[in-house]
């Protein structure tokens, strides 16, 4: 049955708005067994194909403090001294596969989560104090899938231990007759191939356990139809607000449209229908573009603004339709209406240049082609 919260069903996925708030707050998936695994993999290849330089360093170390004569023990410096010299040389020579163990346990587990930082984490919250709750997280679903997870990995791990130390025995009994430097050298290679080994049987639990996690995680994420709708309103607002938003938003555009007549070469009307304002600029424009348009109380505001700002104006109502029918605002006007076009902007930069000349005639019957037609 699927996961109750306040009586309802949680049977919906997460929204992005419930995995963002779920990562601020630090809850993401991990993986316990992919980072024991990489941690295994990596130390036990750098053990097995760089523990020479590190056998060499521990040994000259051991070699240093095990073979002092009795009377440098009583002397300076003193055998605290000697101690903590050795500690700090064998710290220096261990330091390589500590710092690779430190960035991997910080990097692996973001491959399955991704990098998460959250204070949030760090608080104290009484809830986590509560004696019933921790009981029901021990004895639920989730503690006794983490049981038994960590029987089986126990009892794979005593396994492959236990076999590779049966397997080595002769090798771990041949030790004690080496000399300190191949033994020691020895005994660091046996160590990185039970890691390798080990690594590989880890592998088997990481590749069951990182989609468990992913899963159980989703799971625990999961919202209710009633929380949807809720984050639904909280995102959007009340419907009143966002029709407000709307009619603000749609009263901006009208407003930049309009900006646009007062830059328009010409506007062509169907004065009892339509206005479309055209602007064409040689140098930047293959063609005459649509900079407004509008039909009824939309023609009428642009040919107010038309008036105001001295934008001529042309009658030519078949162009006016076909114009705006077939064009959108910022678009080329169609190749099928680039001569009609073409005259009446002749006709307005000759008017424009020379204001005083009465011998200029406004151009008629404009070609329209059949498809571009539109009847008023």
């Amino acid at each position: 049955m699927a996961e109750q919260r306040d009586g309802q069903e949680r049977t919906e996925r997460a929204t992005p708005r419930r995995l963002e708030e779920a990562r601020r707050q630090g809850h993401v998936a991990r993986s316990r067994e992919l980072t024991t695994t990489a941690l295994l993999l990596a130390v036990g290849s750098a053990v097995v194909f760089a523990g020479d330089g590190l056998g060499r360093g521990l040994a000259a170390t051991m070699h240093r403090l095990f073979s002092l004569p009795a009377r440098d023990l009583l002397g300076d410096p003193s055998l605290p001294d000697l101690l903590r010299e050795a500690m700090m040389a064998s710290l220096v020579d261990l330091m390589p596969l500590l710092l690779l163990a430190l960035i991997l346990a910080v990097l692996v587990p973001m491959a399955v989560g991704g990098w998460v930082w959250s204070g949030e984490t760090l608080s104290l919250k009484w809830e986590r104090l509560d004696p019933i709750a921790g009981l029901r997280r021990m004895f639920g679903l989730r503690g006794f899938t983490e049981l038994l997870k960590s029987l089986a990995k126990l009892a794979l791990i005593s396994v492959v231990l236990a076999s590779l130390l049966w397997r080595s025995v002769d090798e771990l009994m041949l030790l004690e007759r080496m000399e300190a430097r191949p033994g020691l050298m020895q005994a660091l290679h046996l160590i990185g191939r039970c890691f390798l080994i080990l690594a590989a049987a880890t592998l088997i639990i990481a590749l069951i356990d990182v989609p468990w996690q992913m899963g159980s995680h989703a799971r625990r994420l999961r919202m209710s139809t009633q929380e949807i709708r809720e984050e639904l309103r909280e995102t959007e607002g009340k419907p009143e607000i966002r029709a407000r938003i709307r009619s603000l938003q749609q009263e901006s555009a009208r407003r930049r449209i309009l900006e646009e007549v007062a830059k328009a070469d010409v506007i062509v009307t169907d004065p009892a229908h339509c206005a479309v304002a055209l602007r064409y600029q040689p140098q930047q424009m293959a063609a005459p573009r649509v900079v407004a348009k509008g039909i009824e109380e939309g023609a009428a505001r642009i040919l107010a603004v038309a008036a105001r700002h001295k934008v001529n104006t042309f009658s030519a109502p078949a162009l006016a339709r076909a114009i705006y029918h077939s064009t959108k605002i910022g678009a080329e006007v169609p190749a099928g209406l680039h001569l009609a076009v073409a005259r009446v902007l002749a006709y307005v930069f000759r008017r424009k240049a020379d204001p005083g000349r009465t011998d200029l005639r406004a151009p008629s019957d404009l070609p329209i082609p059949e498809e571009l037609r539109r009847e008023a």
